[in-house]
């Protein structure tokens, strides 16, 4: 409601969405909760912990970081926030190895006589 109080009357909207006017002003002069303090200061920590180990923890990694720390929280809440932080592990990147030369090893030499420039 409060990205469209300059387009339309308050009245008007708490009507639509079955809410009334007093309990909307009360909500939004509230602080907020105990909670989503805490989730505030413990996504920092998240934050903390994920960017240290270089972005490729996942949730249960971070969770073992925090706990070692000790900031005793559960897996997924620190689930939760790192997605809603939009933070997520790097994966590594395979690469297949197809080829192990020697630098210093011979070529092997050419008995059939073919021709090389191929």
């Amino acid at each position: 409601m409060a990205a469209h109080r300059h387009d339309y009357p308050i009245t008007t909207m708490c009507r639509v969405l079955e809410v009334s006017v007093s309990g909307d002003s009360a909500w939004s002069k509230r602080s907020p909760s105990l909670h989503a303090r805490l989730d505030a200061q413990l996504a920092e920590h998240v934050k903390i912990a994920f960017q240290a180990n270089r972005c490729v923890y996942g949730s249960p990694r971070v969770h073992a970081e925090l706990h070692a720390q000790g900031i005793h929280c559960a897996r997924k809440r620190v689930a939760r926030l790192m997605r809603e932080q939009g933070l997520f592990a790097k994966r590594p990147r395979h690469r297949t190895v197809t080829t192990q030369s020697e630098p210093g090893a011979q070529v092997a030499p050419n008995l059939l006589q073919r021709d090389e420039s191929r």
